[in-house]
C-alpha cells in the first residue's frame, strides 16, 4: 500500500491532541506552549526567524529567551541554541537524547540532542518537569505521522 502524506492541517491536530491526551497542567506551563496559546510578542519573535514553508504550520514551541528557543512544526523542528539558528525536517532526525528531563537538582532547561541522518548534532532547547511531556509528545508524534519527506531548508 502506497503512503498517502498527511495535509500540515491533520498532521497539526494528531500532534496537538497527542500533547493534549498526555500532558499535565498545561495552564500552568511557564514558557512552552501550544501556539494557539502563546505569547503574541513571543510568536513574533520565533516567526521572524522561523523561515516557514508555504502550508506549514507553527504546533508548540518552547522559549527560554530570545536566543535559545524551539518551535515545533508540521514539517520541521527550527529552533535557536546561543543565537545559532537551524531547521531540519522531521523525517531527517536518526537518534534523540533528551538529557535531564525531570529536572533533576532543578533545573530548568533542557537540551533535547537531535542527530540528523547527514551527522549533525541539533541541541533544541526545552523546559524540564512536566513541560517537557509537550516537547517529547510533539517530537514523538511528528516522527510517526509527520512528512515522509525532508522539506526545504
Amino acid at each position: 500500500m502506497r503512503h498517502v502524506p498527511k495535509s500540515d492541517g491533520s498532521v497539526r491536530k494528531l500532534v496537538m491532541a497527542a500533547i493534549r491526551r498526555h500532558s499535565l497542567e498545561m495552564d500552568a506551563w511557564a514558557n512552552t506552549r501550544l501556539w494557539e496559546q502563546g505569547d503574541d510578542a513571543v510568536k513574533a519573535l520565533i516567526i521572524a526567524d522561523a523561515n516557514l514553508e508555504e502550508g506549514e504550520a507553527p504546533i508548540l514551541y518552547t522559549f527560554v529567551n530570545a536566543a535559545n528557543w524551539t518551535l515545533f512544526t508540521t514539517r520541521a523542528v527550527v529552533y535557536a541554541h546561543n543565537g545559532k539558528r537551524a531547521r531540519f525536517g522531521i523525517s531527517s532526525i536518526d537518534r534523540i537524547s533528551p538529557g535531564n528531563f525531570k529536572g533533576h537538582g532543578g533545573q530548568a532547561h533542557e537540551l533535547f540532542e537531535i542527530v540528523t541522518g547527514d551527522g549533525v548534532v541539533h541541541l533544541c532547547p526545552y523546559e524540564t518537569g512536566k513541560q517537557s511531556m509537550g516537547t517529547f509528545y510533539a517530537l514523538q508524534t511528528l516522527r510517526r505521522v509527520g512528512p515522509h519527506e525532508q522539506p526545504g531548508t
